[in-house]
């Protein structure tokens, strides 16, 4: 598995879903705040029709605690692929973290 900053890398050099996704993949596992602040941005604007980057991009958020940009992923991911159940699974951890437990569970 190529690391981090090699993925970052490729990435600039040519961002597109594909290279998008491993990036996406290795900054779950190590995390770097700044970096997902750029990627998250990116599948937003550029790839904001991929449900499944949008997923990705809302769990890389939660995990640093951006509970409003995750939510606002998810919500998007719901419109774009609305079958996904990984969307509503996400989207109840986030509204549940938010203090919305009604929500949450519906």
């Amino acid at each position: 598995m190529a690391d981090l900053e090699e993925l970052y890398a490729r990435w600039r050099a040519r961002p597109d879903a594909s290279t998008t996704k491993p990036l996406c993949d290795a900054l779950l596992r190590e995390g770097r705040p700044d970096l997902i602040a750029e990627v998250g941005e990116f599948v937003r604007k550029e790839l904001g029709k991929n449900g499944e980057l949008l997923v990705q991009s809302a769990r890389l958020y939660l995990q640093h605690n951006r509970l409003a940009d995750a939510q606002a992923a998810l919500v998007s991911a719901g419109k774009v692929a609305p079958r996904d159940v990984a969307v509503y699974r996400w989207l109840g951890e986030v509204l549940l973290r938010r203090g919305d437990a009604e929500r949450a569970e519906r």
